[in-house]
Order: structure tokens, then sequence, then C-alpha cells
């Protein structure tokens, strides 16, 4: 023990995405008829709708009146309308609606949270509010447009899902930092994207917004999760189709900070399971169950372990080998059970194994590692511990 600076950190105190969920004002302003009276003159079909997310996953749950109230507000609210036409709709419909505009489009950032439904004569109007003019709105979709295209340049002739996912999710957390809920513009893309300063809302629609351009099916959920004290906060994060299959993946809780404010980037809530996700996460439903796991970032990038064996050993040393002739000084681990993740801490850090790893790794490299010293954070509920070490002047 005399001989290094072993630090155990049972966890980072993390500002994470705690920040409400969108929250509505509906309002309806006078009685408006049944559906049934003007059905005949309604078009149903899901139409195709010119611009927006391209992901519509709370589209396709509204029912059809629903999904034409939709239709007619997304086809004209790029042009700030005073109102929009739209078929006769109850509060409870009309929440649904704008919440589904809302959630699926991370371009309409200009939309304030309150609405109206009002009747005039026979016809049913949609009123709208802005947080900005039209002019405003178009200055910083141009100023989304080109950041936003710096990050998907990085992505342009990468074929695989995993691939993007990763690149974008790494830049959106170099780009961007948890803010306060301070000003509207961080619960959007814009903010999280453009000014670098997001609540989980920001982080999500930002996530949303560049892998739909790169491509890649990805929607955002609303649900509950623990902070740092165990009480259950609104949080809203990311579902992704990857090769097929529907992960997890919640960018705001991959960007946290230390207690000295300084930040970490990490990978344990990058591609989950609905059972993995369900140790932190809650109060959500999700259509399209998170079942895979060949996708998951440690899984996918060799540093997931079923047991702690030689073999295991042989596999860490090329790790630690890898990550010096990369320039970087820390590297996780990803256990499949307690008991794994309990033993292999054991060994690292009781029986000083780590420090074996270590001189045997520099064995393999020109990086000069130094393998008297390393210390690790660890993350219990999730098997995961995080080894950093240090290189010989």
């Amino acid at each position: 023990m005399n001989r290094t600076a072993k630090n155990m950190l049972t966890g980072l105190i993390a500002a994470l995405a705690v920040v409400a969920c969108v929250s509505f004002y509906m309002k309806t302003e006078a009685p408006v008829p049944d559906y049934t009276e003007k059905g005949a003159e309604l078009v149903t079909e899901n139409t195709e709708v010119p611009w927006g997310g391209k992901s519509k996953y709370y589209f396709i749950q509204l029912s059809d009146i629903e999904k034409h109230a939709y239709n007619n507000i997304l086809n004209e609210i790029e042009s700030f309308p005073k109102r929009v036409e739209v078929p006769a709709l109850n509060e409870d419909e009309l929440n649904r609606v704008f919440e589904a505009i809302f959630y699926d489009n991370p371009t309409l950032f200009f939309l304030e949270r309150k609405c109206s439904l009002r009747r005039v004569g026979r016809e049913t109007y949609f009123y709208p509010q802005y947080f900005m003019t039209k002019e405003a709105y178009g200055v910083r979709r141009q100023e989304l447009s080109a950041e936003a295209g710096k990050a998907l340049a990085l992505v342009r002739g990468v074929t695989g899902d995993f691939e993007k996912e990763l690149i974008l999710h790494d830049w959106v957390l170099d780009k961007c930092v948890y803010g306060k809920n301070e000003t509207f513009e961080e619960s959007t893309a814009y903010g999280a994207i453009v000014t670098g300063t997001a609540s989980c809302e920001g982080y999500s629609k930002a996530m949303k917004y560049l892998l739909e351009e790169a491509g890649v099916e990805c929607y955002v959920m609303c649900g509950e999760s623990q902070n740092s004290g165990g009480e259950s906060q609104s949080h809203m994060w990311n579902v992704v189709k990857i090769s097929g299959d529907y992960y997890h993946l919640d960018a705001t809780w991959n960007d946290p900070v230390t207690q000295e404010g300084s930040p970490v980037q990490r990978y344990n809530y990058f591609n989950l399971t609905d059972a993995e996700l369900s140790l932190t996460h809650s109060g959500y439903t999700n259509l399209n169950p998170c079942t895979a796991t060949k996708e998951n970032y440690y899984v996918k990038s060799g540093l997931y372990f079923e047991t702690y064996d030689g073999a295991a050993r042989d596999r860490i040393v090329s790790v630690i080998a890898g990550t010096a002739d990369a320039g970087k000084d820390q590297f996780e681990l990803k256990f499949a059970s307690e008991e794994a993740f309990s033993f292999a801490l054991e060994k690292f850090f009781e029986q000083n194994e780590i420090y074996k790893l270590l001189a045997r790794a520099d064995r393999r490299t020109d990086a000069k590692i130094n393998s008297r010293e390393a210390s690790y954070i660890v993350n219990e509920k999730h098997t995961i511990i995080k080894i950093i070490f240090k290189f010989n002047d």
C-alpha cells in the first residue's frame, strides 16, 4: 500500500439531469364539438410531414384525429402563424398532440410550452406562443445547422450505427456542460449544440437531432431517475436503434462532474437494457423493449468480463497497453456479476495484481507506464471499475 496512492471513490458527485421533463400548459376556450361531427371532412392518413424530427415515435401513438392535428400544426408552424386550423380536440387530446410535437421535433425550440385551442364559428384553431421572432429563429436555426455540421462531418463515411453513435455522443459531451435550467435554451438542442450548456432535455434532444441526421433511429424518453441522494426526480434520456435492436442512452448521466467541478466522460449509460437501466431510472413507458446487449459500450469495446481469470488478465494487459498507446491514462472494465466485480476488485487492489498487469503492459508499449501507482473509481450498481494510472517522466 505504501508504494502507491490508492484512491477508492464509490461514485462521482454528479450534476446529473434532474430537471423536470416538458411541462405544458394547455387551454381550451369554449366547448368544442366531438370529432364525429366533422369526421368525414378530415384526412386521417399517416401523412409525411416536410420537416422536423425523422423518428416519429410519439406521432405513431396518436389517434387519427390527433395525428391530423399534429400534421396540420407541423406543416404550418415554421411560418410562425398566429393560429392553425385543427380538428376539434379536448384538453387531453391537445396535450398529447403538443407533447408529441415537442418530443418528436428537436428543432422546434422557438415554441413556448403554452398553447390554447379556440372555437371560431364552426372551426377550431390551435394558438401557439413563441419564445422568439421568426427572424431570430432563422438566425439560430442556421447556427444550429452550422455547428451540428461539424459533428456530422465526423461521421461522414462511417457505416456502423454504433460507431456513429459513439462519435456523436463523445462530441456532445466534449461540447456541452450541464446547466441549471436557468434559460429556455438549456432545454433545447440549440443549447447543447450551439451554446454548450444544457439540461437533460437539451442533451437528449441534441442526441436525437444529430443521430437522426446521421441516419440512426433515436427518440427521447421521459421518466424519473435517482439523484445522488437517492431521491427520484424527473429526467429525460434517449432510446436508440443500433443494428436492429433498441437500447437506452443517457448522455447526461455519462457527463457528470466531480466534487471539485471537473468534467468526467464515461460510458456507464451507453446502450443499456431495460433491466440495467431500471437500477437508476423508472417511471417511463417504452414501446420498444430494450433487451439486447451486443451493442452495449463495454461489450462492443471488449471491456466486458464474465469472470476474472487468466484469460481476463491477458485481455486487460492488452487494454492497458492500447490505452497507453493512445496517450490516455485511464480505462474502464465492466463485470457481468457482483461476484466477478468484487473478486476482480480484491485481486486488483487488495492483492496488488494491478501493478503486475501494469508492468506487463509496459513491456508491450513505448509509453513508459508507471507500474507503481494506480487509483480507481467504482460504480457498484453497474459493476464497473475505472482504473487510473500514470506515466513515467
